[in-house]
């Protein structure tokens, strides 16, 4: 997989989706954005290291933090660079965003070959992003 063209994607998609005056770029290591950012390529890294391990996971694991497939690791890494994200702008704007009363949750999953992401409910989203095609990470 070409982890700088998935990170450089995944910056494409939060750019699109954040408050006027916040970008998200990649440099093929991080997600950057106000200063701030999301150790992105670190992470991806930490979780193929793991999955060797995958056996050792208790049942009733969480994968935004236990993945154990590859799928898993490329959800677990978006999910955490939206939630990343989330927080930082948050924090700077003190709104829930993307929400109006709330700060719903960031959820990432692959499903059918493609990276699906959202904020909120799957059913509801506040947000949906446009997804990755996986082929394209090749």
């Amino acid at each position: 997989m070409n982890v700088e063209r998935f990170l450089d994607l995944l910056a494409a998609r939060l750019d699109a989706v954040v408050p006027e005056g916040y970008q998200v770029i990649s440099d093929g290591d991080m997600l950057w954005w106000r200063g701030s950012g999301s150790y992105a390529r670190a992470t991806y890294d930490l979780y193929v290291d793991r999955l060797d391990e995958a056996g050792g996971f208790r049942e009733g694991r969480d994968p935004r933090y236990q993945p154990i497939t590859h799928d898993e690791v490329i959800a677990a890494v978006a999910n955490k660079a939206m939630n990343e994200l989330q927080d930082s702008i948050t924090e700077e704007t003190r709104e829930p965003w993307p929400g109006d009363r709330t700060v719903p949750g960031p959820n990432a999953i692959v499903e059918n070959g493609f990276l699906l992401m959202w904020f909120g409910d799957r059913n509801r989203p506040a947000l949906e992003l446009d997804p990755i095609e996986l082929a394209e990470l090749e």
